[in-house]
């Protein structure tokens, strides 16, 4: 072989390799928009489950607001802590089932039930807070639970704080 086939050869060698490059170039330019794709769909994914996470703390929320409702509204129109006070002295006498003190027994364990559900309430809006923080709700939740620690201490009438629960419940929309 002479020389100038020697270098037509090797020209045409490299030529080739040229060309692997080029592909291999394409190949990773290709992979590099894939993993840019990739990464988009990713990033949105997350955000979504963001929102899917928000969205069930709100749910949990609402929920558990609606279950604090149904136990004030199952509350008797009037009552006072001394009701409370015959009752729990009864259970400790176990003096329960006489007619005269069955109505005070009932709201012990309705008072227990209805601060049961502002516990869960109030554990749940600890979560959400920051996701209302700009709306009306804060402030409505503020006022009723203040409303709601008078009422569950001193006793009082239910329609003094049922239509502040009820308008925190409206307020939140979930859809």
């Amino acid at each position: 072989m002479g020389e100038s086939l020697i270098s037509y050869k090797t020209m045409v060698a490299t030529q080739y390799s040229s060309y692997w490059v080029f592909g291999s170039m394409l190949a990773a330019i290709a992979s590099a928009c894939a993993t840019l794709i990739t990464l988009y769909y990713a990033r949105k994914a997350l955000d979504t489950w963001k929102q899917q996470e928000a969205l069930k703390i709100m749910i949990d929320f609402k929920s558990a607001a609606v279950d604090l409702l149904y136990a004030l509204d199952a509350m008797p129109d009037n009552w006072s802590h001394m009701h409370v006070n015959l009752a729990r002295a009864a259970i400790d006498r176990g003096d329960i089932n006489s007619s005269d003190k069955k109505r005070e027994v009932q709201i012990y364990y309705l008072k227990q039930d209805m601060v049961e559900s502002n516990r869960m309430a109030e554990r749940r809006w600890m979560m959400c807070n920051l996701l209302l923080k700009d709306s009306e709700i804060p402030e409505l939740w503020k006022k009723f639970q203040h409303d709601f620690w008078l009422y569950s201490v001193k006793g009082g009438n239910k329609a003094d704080i049922f239509p502040l629960l009820k308008k925190v419940v409206d307020e939140i929309v979930i859809f």
